[in-house]
Parts: C-alpha cells; sequence; structure tokens
C-alpha cells in the first residue's frame, strides 16, 4: 500500500477506512450492523420522558424477568447438558417471537429484516430501554458516567466503538450493533461495580439491562452471565 493511498471513508457512520471500493463492498455484510448516520454538525434530537415510554420500557422489563425467573428454576433442578433446549422451549421465551412494540418506538432499520423474530423484539427492547435512558438523563452530571463508559469500555467483536455523542444526542437512530454494546457496557459497568465497591444492589435500570443480555446471551448459547 503507498503512503499516499486516498483511502475511503463510509459516507453514513464516518468511521470506517477502506483502501478500495471492492474492500468496501466486501465488508458491507458485517458493517452494516454496525452502521447509523452521523450528521454534521451533530445536532441533538430533543427526547423528554412520557407516560407511553416509561410504561413500554415496563412491560419490556416483566416480559424478561419473567423468562430470567422462569429460566432460574430450570438452573436449579436440571443438568447443565439439559438446560438449553429446556429454556428455548419455554412458552415465555417463545412468545418474543411474537412480541409488538408500539409504532411509535419501533424502528425502521432495514437490517431487521434478516433477523429472527426473537432477535427483532430484543433488538426493540435494547433501542427502547435506551431512548429511556437518555430521556432521563435531565443534567450533565447524569450524563457524564455515561459519556465515560461508552467512550472507556472495551467491546467485543465484532460489536462498533461507540461514538457517545452520538449515542446520547440521537439515541433513537443507532444501529444494531451500536445497541448491542450498550447493553455490553451496561452490563460490564455494573459488574465493575460490583466487585469494587461489594454492593451487589443494582438499579432498576441495571437490572433490566442485565435480565436483557442474560436472555440475549443465553438464547446464543453463552452462559457467561449466569451470574449477573
Amino acid at each position: 500500500m503507498g503512503h499516499n493511498m486516498q483511502m475511503l471513508r463510509c459516507s453514513t457512520c464516518k468511521d470506517r477506512l477502506y483502501c478500495s471500493p471492492t474492500c468496501q463492498k466486501k465488508d458491507w455484510k458485517l458493517h452494516r450492523m454496525n452502521c447509523s448516520f452521523l450528521p454534521v454538525p451533530l445536532e441533538p434530537v430533543p427526547i423528554s420522558p412520557c407516560a407511553a415510554l416509561t410504561a413500554e420500557v415496563q412491560r419490556a422489563s416483566a416480559t424478561i424477568q419473567a423468562i430470567v425467573y422462569a429460566w432460574s428454576h430450570i438452573d436449579d433442578i436440571m443438568a447443565p447438558i439439559d438446560k438449553n433446549n429446556a429454556k428455548m422451549q419455554l412458552p415465555s421465551f417463545r412468545a418474543l417471537a411474537e412480541y409488538q412494540i408500539p409504532h411509535s418506538f419501533a424502528s425502521m432499520n432495514a437490517v431487521l429484516d434478516n433477523m429472527s423474530p426473537t432477535d427483532r423484539t430484543l433488538h426493540a427492547m435494547r433501542r427502547l430501554y435506551w431512548i429511556d435512558a437518555v430521556a432521563n438523563m435531565r443534567m450533565d452530571e447524569n450524563r457524564q458516567p455515561w459519556l465515560v463508559a461508552l467512550r472507556d469500555t472495551l467491546m467485543s467483536p465484532p460489536l462498533p466503538k461507540i461514538i457517545p455523542e452520538k449515542a446520547l444526542a440521537r439515541p433513537g437512530e443507532l444501529s444494531v450493533g451500536e445497541y448491542e454494546a450498550i447493553e455490553q457496557v451496561t452490563v460490564v459497568t455494573a459488574l465493575q461495580k460490583k466487585l469494587s465497591t461489594g454492593d451487589w444492589n443494582l438499579t432498576a435500570e441495571k437490572v433490566r439491562w442485565s435480565n436483557l443480555a442474560t436472555v440475549y446471551k443465553q438464547s446464543k448459547g453463552s452462559w457467561l452471565l449466569d451470574f449477573m
């Protein structure tokens, strides 16, 4: 590669560089999961708490909590080798495929068309939780810890590195990968607090995110979040 080669930049997120159109096209299948529009200048979208948003977050949280509770019972009575299939067959988990988010809170991201119904539901809940979280950050002192956590938490590949200012300014316009990365940030910061302070009591918000992460990871065959 020559030192004077002109690199190509993704015109949407402006955060991905390519050496040629061929490389850009080859990467698109993966990058489209992590790509969201970055307006320049970055203008915030005003968002405030509302009763309808709170109600939807509570409904989603109760749905996921019911799954986690039922799964914990399976953990108590079944051998590890039998757990996963039993959890996937529970009616409460299978119902996620039919779960409906109201149109006013639904995502129009075309990437969702290629996801399973259950994964689409879990994505919609992540997005809903994040919009609600940002809506309730009324002062800079509430936003600063998120700016630091989103900037400093290392992401597990293939999750993208988040632009914190964009995530807070336009919480409803992020990519599938960015919402999953926010979920990871929330779980990691909760665990770090537990380990550093010995305080194992989570806020309701942290419990929502941890439960959602547990359902997603275990649905993919990962048991790393059993202790959350």
